[in-house]
């Protein structure tokens, strides 16, 4: 926030912004003889100002007038105060034998995108004056930001990050690095913008986002691995089955057309990919909103998706030709208890990024290999999906001070539901989101590199207020344990800064007192996720995060779950996956360790081991010194 000035002074009495104090007096005359009633009118009708820079809005007198003129002003638009800039002091006085006056405010840079804002001035009745012929003004808030959105692209499964993978906003476009980071900035402003990701060898992604998300939080994407690549004659009916899945895509014989509607050249190159969001609702293109025609219909709930390309022998893109259709089998992928029998279908619209209604499908298949079964007319990512009720949950986001955060990014995300949605903080650090009602989930902040608690809520039937605030950390560091639908349960350890500090579902911490560690959430029931929050680190210390099969069931064990740990430290992502070496009796994975400089700098120090036992603190003696 570059500029917050308001210029307030005293003359004549009066306790206002003002242009100067000179000539005249309280008795209305100058020289002895009574001022005549001036008009007031703003100098302009409208100007703009750089955001950062002082507005200063000028009314003139046609003559001095015959007292102090006191001029009432209110101030509307798109611009909001507090945010975009500081709030004025109404009326303006100008005194008694000047001509002119000035309201000083300040045009604040908020430092994120966003279109240029409006503020219109509308003058009321003015004491000692009458209005004149421009009674308002208005003044455009140029935004001086690039517009920039910034993150990591990793593989799904693995955590790597993905080297380049092209991102893409409109006609502008980057590419990731060797660790998968990027910075795409110089695209249109707009309030808000569709970001594409593209990788040979894996599905597609999207994302829309905001302005304020974009300048306020990394926008850190997984990419789904494409799962089979089958060749085949166009000209003969093919299924396309997924290996160790229900997914497949079922065509008739000569079903197949280029953009043109011309037929494909040689054989077709099929590219299938189940993305399966009860893991990690992150694999899933789009915001979990969809569409009816036009109109944003509510928050979707997944079941699970599929991604379908189909190319011919010269690279082009192919899809379905007018009249044709094909049968897809979606594999099941959800974190309810009971799947409904039939749902929607939506697809993604990738120049969009959002998901459109389109047809039903009906569940199949016995407990474990059940699929979705529907018929579609045109090739993209399908989506078993149903819209759902929601209701308001309401909370505020603080950091470590106390002090409320404004622009924080917030998320919920259904625990017993498949479902992620988002906003951001107002200026006093209060928060709305929707939910499913009568379900569980978890809430999440972000603001820069700092990322907050993760509590998990019992979503009422009727709107609710989620208290205390969530918490922004002060060492910017987080730890999530996810998995799939079993073993049923798999429960974090973190061994703490003192020798007996053990974070675990029996003794879950405390951020605001020693060991300065939180296990937000206990999971019992599959997926996840567990999230451990650290509020402060001791100095020259050797923290240890494990994982333990509760469970102690193997088929699947933590390696085939999938299990998955993912670290945030200072808003840099990092994600581990089981090693080699599980067996049935190999309970604990030892997955890092945290060392801490007298600075109380963190650093990662992978582990990635297998043990029958259970990991035990390293650290010595009990006088553990915290970083403030």
């Amino acid at each position: 926030m570059k500029s917050l000035l308001i210029r307030a002074s005293a003359c004549a009495g009066a306790l206002s912004v003002l242009a100067g104090c000179s000539g005249g007096d309280e008795n209305g005359t100058v020289g002895g003889e009574p001022l005549p009633i001036p008009v007031a009118s703003f100098a302009v009708a409208s100007s703009s100002v750089n955001e950062g820079a002082q507005i200063e809005v000028q009314v003139t007198l046609s003559s001095p007038a015959p007292g102090n003129v006191l001029i009432p002003f209110t101030m509307t638009g798109s611009a909001t105060s507090g945010i975009d800039f500081t709030t004025g002091v109404s009326p303006l006085v100008i005194p008694v034998g000047r001509s002119s006056g000035t309201i000083f405010i300040g045009a604040i840079d908020d430092f994120g995108d966003e279109p240029d804002e409006g503020l219109t001035f509308t003058m009321g009745t003015p004491t000692h004056a009458t209005v004149g012929a421009i009674s308002s003004t208005s003044v455009t808030i140029v935004d001086m930001d690039v517009p920039t959105v910034a993150g990591r692209v990793t593989d799904s499964v693995s955590g790597v990050g993905l080297e380049g993978v092209t991102v893409r906003v409109g006609t502008t476009t980057t590419t990731t690095d060797e660790n998968g980071q990027y910075t795409l900035a110089g695209f249109p402003s707009a309030p808000s913008v569709l970001v594409s990701f593209d990788n040979d060898g894996y599905a597609p992604q999207g994302r829309v986002v905001d302005s304020v998300s974009m300048a306020n939080a990394p926008l850190n994407i997984p990419m789904v691995k494409e799962a089979l690549v089958q060749t085949f004659s166009p000209a003969q009916p093919a299924v396309i089955a997924v290996p160790n899945s229900t997914a497949q895509v079922s065509l008739p014989a000569n079903s197949l057309r280029t953009a043109d509607g011309s037929m494909p050249t040689g054989n077709v190159t099929a590219v299938v990919t189940p993305v399966l969001p009860a893991s990690n609702l992150d694999v899933m293109p789009g915001n979990y909103l969809g569409m009816s025609g036009s109109i944003v219909a509510a928050p979707i709930e997944s079941f699970g998706a599929l991604d379908v390309r189909f190319t011919d022998a010269n690279g082009a893109s192919l899809n379905l030709a007018d009249g044709m259709s094909a049968t897809l089998r979606i594999a099941a992928s959800s974190r309810v208890e009971s799947l409904p029998s039939n749902t929607p279908l939506f697809h993604y619209d990738a120049a969009l990024g959002v998901w459109r209604q389109d047809g039903t499908a009906t569940l199949r298949g016995t407990t474990g290999n059940q699929y979705y079964e529907g018929v579609v007319t045109h090739f993209t990512t399908w989506n078993a999906d149903t819209t759902y009720p929601t209701v308001n949950v309401t909370g505020c986001v603080q950091d470590a001070m106390g002090t409320r955060v404004p622009d924080a990014v917030v998320s919920i995300e259904g625990r017993s539901y498949a479902s992620k949605l988002t906003t951001v903080t107002d200026a006093e650090g209060t928060f709305t989101l929707r939910a499913k009602p009568s379900n569980l989930a978890f809430l999440q902040a972000i603001k820069g590199t700092a990322v907050s608690n993760s509590p998990s809520i019992d979503v009422q039937s009727a709107n609710m207020t989620v208290t205390p605030c969530l918490v922004l950390s002060g060492t910017n560091l987080s730890i999530k344990l996810s998995w799939g639908a079993l073993p049923l349960d798999l429960d974090s350890h973190t061994l703490g800064a003192n020798p007996d500090d053990h974070v675990y579902y029996i003794d879950k911490g405390s951020l605001s007192d020693s060991p300065y560690i939180a296990l937000d959430v206990d999971d019992v029931n599959g997926f996840g996720p567990e999230v451990t929050t650290f509020a402060r680190l001791a100095r020259n210390r050797r923290y240890s995060f494990y994982v333990h099969n509760f469970s102690q069931t193997f088929d699947p064990g933590q390696t085939a779950s999938p299990a998955r740990v993912e670290i945030t430290n200072g808003g840099s992502q990092r994600v581990f996956t089981p090693p080699v070496g599980e067996t049935n009796q190999t309970l604990y994975w030892h997955v890092f360790d945290i060392t801490t400089n007298n600075n109380c700098a963190p650093t990662i120090v992978p582990v990635q081991r297998f043990s029958m036992t259970e990991p035990t603190n390293s650290n010595v003696g009990n006088g553990a010194t915290y970083c403030d």
